[in-house]
């Protein structure tokens, strides 16, 4: 699982992936099109969400409470809608 961060500006929100730029990856800032470094991979079961959380999920923050290490933790297959 991961998650990406969204920031206002102008006309509305802007998802970007705090992992940036990295091995080869391009996730050059801009505000005409979204371009994240990495793109949800359905093969492997990979989603893709389409809204944003204002809040952590709850099934994720529940879920790494509960584990005993976050290596550990037994997270959520999928989620919650808004």
């Amino acid at each position: 699982m991961h998650g990406l961060v969204a920031i206002w500006l102008r006309d509305g929100w802007k998802r970007q992936d705090p992992r940036g730029s990295t091995n080869g990856t391009s996730a050059e800032f801009n505000l005409a099109r979204e371009q994240l470094a990495w793109a949800a991979d359905e093969s492997l079961g990979e989603v893709d969400y389409p809204w944003l959380f204002a809040e952590p999920a709850q099934q994720v923050v529940d879920a790494l409470r509960q584990a005993p290490a976050v290596s550990k933790a037994v997270l959520p297959q999928a989620l919650s809608g808004k």
